[in-house]
Formats: structure tokens, sequence, C-alpha cells
């Protein structure tokens, strides 16, 4: 992953607004991992995130439309409060069991 430079990654406000990304990483995958962030402060709102919390998706309608991407989200917390998130999307070649469908071959 990390030398095709299939990822992104980013620093979120409390509001979901990013103010730092990765130099690495793809455009669709920025844009789609900045979505994803929105989509679960709406769903999860920050003042209700516990430190230990991880959130992820690789829902194609809430992050980037491709079922081997998953979007993970983490909220950093000052004084136990969340101050900010962290996230990153990734492309996963392989995450179904062996035998589970095409391009998952036994034993992997």
């Amino acid at each position: 992953m990390r030398e095709a430079g299939d990822l992104s990654a980013g620093v979120f406000d409390r509001r979901g607004r990013m103010v730092a990304q990765a130099i690495t990483g793809t455009p669709g995958h920025v844009n789609s991992m900045a979505n994803a962030v929105k989509h679960f402060l709406a769903a999860y709102p920050i003042d209700t995130m516990q430190p230990g919390d991880h959130y992820v998706t690789n829902d194609p309608w809430i992050a980037s439309g491709h079922l081997h991407d998953f979007t993970v989200v983490t909220p950093a917390f000052k004084g136990g409060r969340p101050v900010a998130l962290f996230a990153n999307t990734t492309h996963v070649v392989r995450y179904r069991r062996p035998g589970d469908g095409p391009g998952c071959a036994p034993g992997l």
C-alpha cells in the first residue's frame, strides 16, 4: 500500500474540517476520507466519543465507493475532551475469509 500510494491520512478539527493531510495518497482517497469523517460525525457526535473509540467503514456510499477501501477515524483527546480526529483510508487487497469469493485464495 505504501509503495503504491494507495492510501491517505489526515487530521480534522471537531467540525470535521481537514486541517492537515499526508503528502501521499490519491485525490480520490483524500476527498472520500474527508467525506467519511463528516458522515461519522453526523452518526456519532464528537462529544459522545470516548478514548479508545475507532470508527471503521468500507461502505461505498459513505467512503470511497470501493469495497476494498477502508476508512478509519479515531478521535484525539486532551484533558478527557475530544479535540481532533485522525483519519486514514487505505486499499486492502484481501479482506474476506479464504474461499468467500473471487480474489481470495485458500490459505491467505
